[in-house]
């Protein structure tokens, strides 16, 4: 049995293959945490337009609601002021006249009144379609009766009795005497309208909604609504987005939406002075689709690339170890004997050219044994070529299980004869290493094989030689012939 090659180590060509593969992996990666970082950075301002667009709306809402509101408040002020000028407060044609004037300059009001501390309608700027309507059951009235301190209130909307049932919401300022008494109110009613029309005015993305809703949580507009009316008077005090408004004076985050019980982002912004809040919002979905289209379409193509990519160095690598494998095995066969398994003339002479050259450098011996099987053409005659095939084999396994060395080198030289390189080796070493391989192929030609057929011995030339500068292994070659010869002549 011949034995096998000792398993050489992983050279760098044959690790090439590998450092492709991860390489490519590698690559495929960065590429892949590139474009993940890229997309992030993408979400992250997509995100961020959104909410500096909503909360630009929230603010331009809560602009123009404040100024009409702070102009309210100056003419009421204008009113409680005028009223306490004796001639105009017992002249109703002077107050009426004074209400009128004070409401041409109140840009969206519908009614501008005056009440006694009863809640009759004391006058009105403009003509009313019940005019004799008391008052004193509505929120904005029994406050300002209630709570001297309140000063300007904002009511709960509510239908103008006094306009047809037109929806509205009316600011409430107390009058007082001299000596603090209530003495009525001033009313200013704003139609709900108003708010509707701003909406829509500042509205110019598809799918934003924008609410405005007092401090409790109810509705006074929404835009666009559930059924086309503003949802005026829908109570929202138990929102998720409006528990937070009520301790964030301002930002953005994203809740449920009570409405449609979807996500969004809502932006928001308090009216100053006023228990009012401004909330723009926007479905997350719609916050996120374009993004969410130009990922995927990301994503595939870099999922494509780098699966190509992996997969390219994956039929690479495989193709590479092939070729290596290929190359290795045609390396083998062109250094390697076909019938023995060890090594060739070729590889021979190479190794002792090598040793040469080394041994020469560190002045140190080379042995060389050369190896001859005796009467092998008999045992050709006698008992056919095949059984001489297998005679050379045993041979080679013998020559190569008593060289150790890792340096050592077992050749066949040609026909029946091998050749043994033994680095750093002098004549005894070399001898006993000659003597161990007689010995063993000795023992060998004794015993009985298959076919009934016998071996025969070997000679042996043995020679060693610490190289000069100029010399030529072929030297060491001549001298172990010469020293075969003798060996053979002496009675092998």
């Amino acid at each position: 049995m011949i034995a096998a090659p000792a398993h050489r180590p992983p050279t760098r060509k044959s690790r090439i293959p590998n450092l492709i593969l991860v390489g490519s992996l590698l690559l495929s990666g960065a590429v892949a945490l590139l474009v993940a970082t890229t997309l992030r950075e993408s979400y992250d301002d997509a995100w961020a337009r959104a909410e500096r667009g909503s909360e630009t709306l929230a603010g331009a809402a809560v602009a123009d609601i404040d100024h009409n509101l702070d102009l309210y408040r100056f003419a009421m002020l204008q009113i409680a002021g005028g009223m306490a000028d004796p001639a105009i407060a017992a002249s109703p044609i002077l107050l009426q006249r004074f209400l009128a004037k004070t409401l041409a300059n109140a840009e969206h009001l519908t009614s501008l009144l005056v009440t006694d501390a009863d809640g009759d309608i004391v006058a009105s700027a403009v003509p009313l379609s019940n005019p004799t309507a008391n008052l004193s059951d509505r929120d904005y009235f029994t406050v300002q009766r209630d709570h001297p301190e309140t000063g300007l209130f904002l009511g709960r909307p509510l239908k103008n009795r006094l306009r047809d049932g037109e929806p509205g919401v009316a600011l409430s300022l107390r009058l007082s005497g001299p000596d603090g008494a209530f003495r009525g109110v001033v009313v200013a009613v704003i139609p709900l309208g108003y708010f509707g029309d701003l909406f829509r005015r500042l509205d110019g993305v598809p799918g934003e909604r924008l609410v405005l809703v007092r401090a409790d949580g109810i509705v006074l507009m929404r835009q666009p609504s559930n059924a086309g009316t503003g949802d005026i008077g829908h109570d929202l005090s138990t929102s998720p987005a409006l528990r937070r408004a009520i301790v964030e004076p301002e930002g953005s985050f994203v809740e449920i939406s009570q409405f449609e019980g979807a996500e969004r982002l809502y932006s928001h912004a308090w009216v100053p002075n006023f228990p009012l809040i401004v909330f723009v919002s926007t479905t997350v979905d719609r916050v996120l689709a374009d993004w969410l289209r130009k990922a995927a379409v990301i994503g595939i193509l870099t999922a494509i690339v780098c699966i190509g990519g992996v997969g390219s160095a994956f039929v690479l690598r495989r193709e590479m170890i092939r070729r290596a494998e290929v190359e290795e095995m045609l390396s083998r066969l062109s250094s390697t004997d076909g019938l023995t398994g060890i090594a060739n003339r070729r590889r021979f002479d190479g190794a002792l050219a090598e040793e040469w050259r080394r041994a020469r450098r560190a002045c140190r011996p080379v042995g060389l044994l050369m190896v001859d099987a005796d009467h092998f053409k008999l045992l050709n005659d006698r008992h056919g070529h095949a059984s001489g095939d297998d005679y050379l084999k045993i041979i080679a396994q013998v020559v190569e299980e008593c060289i150790r060395r890792p340096g050592d080198l077992a050749a066949r030289f040609g026909g029946e004869e091998f050749a043994v390189i033994l680095p750093e080796t002098d004549v005894a070493g070399a001898a006993a290493v000659a003597e161990a391989i007689r010995a063993r192929i000795e023992f060998e030609a004794g015993r009985p094989r298959p076919g009934g057929w016998f071996g025969t011995t070997v000679s042996i030339g043995v020679a060693a030689i610490t190289p000069a500068s100029g010399s030529d292994p072929r030297e060491l070659v001549s001298a172990a012939d010469r020293a075969l010869y003798r060996a053979k002549a002496d009675g092998r």
